[in-house]
């Protein structure tokens, strides 16, 4: 095989940004070619967000993965359990979309640990609170690094998952700012330990939302306050209006062909 025979995957996408730089808004610009995984309950930019993909946006399908009210955590396992589905219809041809979108990875986290801490018996169900699972557990104790571990190891096979999709896969991210050596840099967010290194390496591309002049764009080049990546050679700063699905084009994938 020749280097030019070799297909273009599908791209996988870390769309990283702080809270209101055009993340969910632009990922959803894929409209009918893709599905959402709503974690964070964060589509409601989209129903009242005023450009011209707002009809776009009104014709994706959303699936609702929250913490149910239930004394068992159990959106970690619905949300993999959904993917794993979709990797089986895609196998099958049966997948009736393009692209899976999903909204977000901190919320992710968040429900991988607590499965991981209840199935340790480190969670004790408060039954006087009739909220969400999260405002119903009380920890026994601090949890150990075992428990970070554990947490970690569900994420990487989950992101393997995604992986392995022959999809266009975008997963949102918030970030924030850590300090290291007196130098500040931008990273994923998460509650308690720090993500691993090795998350961003399961993306081809790895993408930073920001506002730069009043405009909303997308870093695509790394800097030493943000290592962004770009397999496809994308120009930094690209704007987000252009859409996701113009966007998909300068990577060298088409997702409105057959």
């Amino acid at each position: 095989m020749k280097l030019s025979e070799i297909d273009l995957r599908p791209p996988k996408i870390l769309l990283m940004g702080q809270y209101g730089t055009g993340k969910t808004a632009l990922a959803c610009t894929l409209g009918e070619y893709c599905q959402v995984l709503d974690l964070d309950e964060g589509l409601l930019t989209c129903l009242t967000f005023e450009d011209k993909f707002q009809e776009t946006r009104s014709k994706i399908d959303i699936v609702p993965c929250y913490e149910t009210k239930t004394f068992t955590p159990n959106a970690f396992h619905n949300v993999a359990q959904t993917v794993a589905d979709i990797h089986s219809q895609c196998k099958k041809g049966t997948y009736p979309f393009k692209a899976l979108v999903i909204d977000g990875l901190t919320n992710l986290t968040n429900f991988a640990m607590d499965y991981v801490l209840y199935n340790s018996g480190m969670i004790k169900p408060d039954y006087s609170n009739s909220s969400n699972f999260s405002a119903k557990g009380k920890l026994l104790t601090a949890p150990g690094v075992h428990h970070w571990g554990a947490r970690d190891a569900l994420l990487q096979r989950f992101l393997m998952y995604l992986k392995a999709l022959p999809i266009v896969v975008v997963l949102i991210a918030h970030t924030m700012i850590t300090t290291l050596d007196d130098i500040s840099i931008i990273t994923l967010a998460c509650k308690g330990q720090k993500f691993p290194p090795e998350v961003p390496g399961n993306f081809s591309e790895v993408w930073r939302t920001y506002v730069k002049a009043k405009k909303f764009v997308i870093q695509t080049k790394s800097t030493p306050i943000f290592p962004a990546r770009t397999r496809a050679n994308l120009e930094t700063d690209i704007e987000q209006d252009l859409g996701m699905i113009e966007i998909l084009k300068k990577c060298g994938y088409d997702i409105t062909k057959e």
